[in-house]
């Protein structure tokens, strides 16, 4: 009897060291998945901020005179890459439209938000639309 116990007890912890050891095999894979997954995730919003900073930087950046006191209820771009983040579902999935019916900025707006750089003032691309649609999905799966 106390030998079925024993053997029974030798079970259970090789059992356990099996589980134990297949869990840490599983996070060592699943955290470098996650790490290329932020990572991606960290391109698409460097991307998301440098066209929302092109085509709606001038509404959404408190020291420019171009800010609307609205739009920087919404989002404030001088919070950095945390931008979107208090930015509801609604909000960001809005965004997205807002976006592609941004027809262009006028030319005091590029003035002001690129200090008095000379940009063509032009509506969002195919390409920027495309890079911010899959920057909000990516953002509204987090």
């Amino acid at each position: 009897m106390h030998k079925n116990r024993l053997e029974a007890f030798s079970n259970g912890v090789v059992a356990i060291i099996i589980l134990f050891a297949s869990l840490a095999s599983y996070g060592l894979t699943n955290s470098q998945g996650t790490k290329g997954d932020a990572q991606e995730f960290a391109a698409l919003e460097l991307r998301a901020r440098q066209i929302v900073t092109y085509h709606c930087g001038s509404c959404h950046t408190p020291d420019l005179k171009t800010s609307n006191p609205q739009a920087l209820k919404v989002y404030n771009l001088n919070d950095g890459e945390s931008w979107w983040k208090k930015l509801s579902r609604a909000r960001l999935m809005k965004s997205r439209t807002m976006l592609s019916s941004r027809t262009s900025a006028t030319k005091a707006e590029l003035e002001e938000n690129f200090f008095g750089w000379r940009f063509k003032a032009r509506p969002p691309t195919p390409d920027e639309l495309r890079s911010y649609s899959d920057f909000v999905e990516a953002a509204l799966g987090k």
